[in-house]
């Protein structure tokens, strides 16, 4: 039996989405849901309503002394102030147990016991994901393999077992969730959905005979097309929660505020304050891009520069407006023909320097160094198929890609760990020059240089025949010649593998299989 590897875009939206469900982010206390705090104080009072009672669990069970830690008017407001103190403890669940052995019999106890283990068994698995460098898949195998040692320790060696435990921690998942969302969150019905859609099409059995197994690896590499529709399920009900809308409404709500208190047309307030925030934003998120592969990263970067310029020309509108305020001119002195003089080489100066501030920033923005792409060095290395690429690989003039020529390429092969695992090709390839010219105005030519690194999932069926899947793991491009590369480079090299990722994709499979290149590391 096999768990396959979760894609990483599926780890995220796990995180996001039940990070959006339990606010209950961190393992740090004080943040246990309000609604799973008021369902604790009631099983409390249902389960001890004489205070006497509480006052010997709390001491019998929790050796706590109920005076250092509440005192009140009544029942209510002291376990009231007993749940906060253990939640800032991060005790809640000793205080449950506690209670529980100490009064077993009582429903509303062994309920709570239930809605509560759903928050603190997806912090186990969450809360890494906040701490460490480490990529999400690894955080998530290591968290089940560590969860299955501790719990199964004659039997982690067992895959039949192992998948049997891991299927009963999602089906617990799925459960719980549905025993919490009903009653607080019904809105948010889609996670459970997800849950299900990720246990259903990412975790396969299979039997150990060689006709099965042969199967189930056909099997599993067509499964693989079920990420693409799990990905367009995805993007149905993320909108609301997306991570461009929180942005877009950050930004929306921060001009609001700008333009409601007037701050947004005073000089020193744009200068000291938005561009100094500005290009520290910038220099965050160039910095992050070197250190990523997010294509939200590059053209979030995009937008901060954008933003920079804009607020750039609106400070050097208000200097002028300030300045000819400040002039004091006597216009009724002035004769008409000297007003309009006066006017128009104002108006020109002004759009001059206009011109000059953006046509700067954008050639600075441009020349930002890019990343340089490597792959993977724990893999063998070949050449001989790299200078395949090198010598043949081109694209002409196909839809709205002009031409891509490359002067060198890497190809390396990473070693499978498990015999269901797909083969990987990793390709880079280095100095690509990419022209681009629009269809009807040829005459607007840019060149840019970078790194494209795509890797091929490979698998040979019981024929011999080979089923691949292509898809770009990253790009960096930089201007490279002509004076409208480095007025437009920094927008447009965000965009242009993007825009042209299916044409790519298809001319790279296309060479792969017209020269054989699977074959050629048999």
């Amino acid at each position: 039996m096999k768990v396959k590897k979760i894609p990483v875009y599926l780890l995220e939206q796990i995180e996001s989405a039940l990070f959006t469900v339990f606010p209950a982010r961190r393992k740090n206390a004080g943040n246990t849901p309000g609604y799973l705090l008021e369902q604790i104080h009631s099983a409390l009072l249902s389960a001890f309503p004489d205070p006497q009672d509480f006052k010997q669990m709390l001491k019998y069970k929790l050796n706590e002394n109920l005076p250092e830690i509440a005192t009140g008017d009544n029942l209510s407001e002291i376990v009231n102030k007993v749940v906060h103190y253990f939640d800032i403890k991060n005790r809640l669940a000793e205080l449950i147990n506690g209670a529980r052995e100490q009064n077993p019999g009582n429903d509303d106890l062994n309920a709570i016991k239930e809605k509560f283990k759903i928050t603190t068994s997806l912090l186990d698995i969450l809360y890494p994901l906040e701490k460490t460098n480490k990529p999400r898949q690894t955080i998530y195998s290591d968290y089940i393999n560590k969860l299955l040692d501790k719990h199964t320790p004659k039997y982690k060696h067992n895959p039949e077992y192992k998948i049997h435990q891991i299927l009963e921690n999602l089906n617990d998942i799925i459960d719980n969730l549905n025993t919490i969302l009903e009653e607080k969150y019904y809105n948010e019905k889609p996670i459970i959905e997800f849950a299900d859609l990720l246990k259903n099409e990412y975790l396969d059995k299979y039997q150990e005979n060689d006709y099965a197994l042969e199967a189930a690896k056909k099997w599993i590499f067509e499964r693989q097309e079920n990420a693409y529709k799990l990905n367009k399920w995805l993007k149905k009900i993320k909108s609301e929660r997306s991570k461009a809308s929180y942005i877009v409404r950050y930004i929306i709500r921060l001009i609001i505020s700008l333009v409601s208190n007037n701050r947004l047309f005073k000089f020193d307030y744009v200068v000291s304050r938005i561009l100094p925030f500005l290009f520290i934003n910038i220099t965050g998120t160039w910095i992050i891009e070197l250190l990523t592969n997010q294509e939200l990263v590059k053209q979030y970067k995009v937008f901060s520069m954008l933003a920079f310029i804009l607020f750039t020309i609106i400070a050097i509108i208000i200097a002028i407006i300030d300045l000819v305020k400040k002039s004091n001119l006597r216009l009724n002195q002035i004769s008409s023909v000297t007003l309009v003089i006066l006017g128009s080489l104002l108006i020109l100066g002004s759009l001059v320097i206009l011109v000059i501030v953006i046509l700067t920033e954008a050639f600075i923005f441009s020349s930002f160094p890019n990343k340089t792409l490597k792959l993977p060095q724990k893999s063998k290395n070949y050449p001989e198929i790299g200078k395949v690429f090198e010598n043949k690989f081109k694209i002409g003039e196909c839809r709205n890609i002009k031409q891509i020529s490359i002067d060198k390429a890497e190809v390396r092969r990473s070693f499978k760990y498990d015999s269901f695992d797909n083969d990987e090709l990793h390709v880079l390839l280095s100095d690509v020059e990419w022209i681009k010219q629009e269809k009807y105005l040829k005459f607007i030519k840019r060149n840019y240089k970078g790194y494209i690194q795509f890797k091929i999932s490979y698998n040979a069926n019981s024929s011999g025949e080979f089923e691949m899947k292509s898809e770009i793991v990253d790009y960096s491009f930089r201007p490279g010649s002509g004076f409208l590369s480095f007025v437009i480079g920094f927008v447009e090299t965000a965009y242009l593998v993007p825009r042209q990722r299916n044409d790519i994709i298809e001319e790279i499979d296309k060479f792969i299989q017209d020269n054989q290149i699977l074959e050629k590391l048999k």
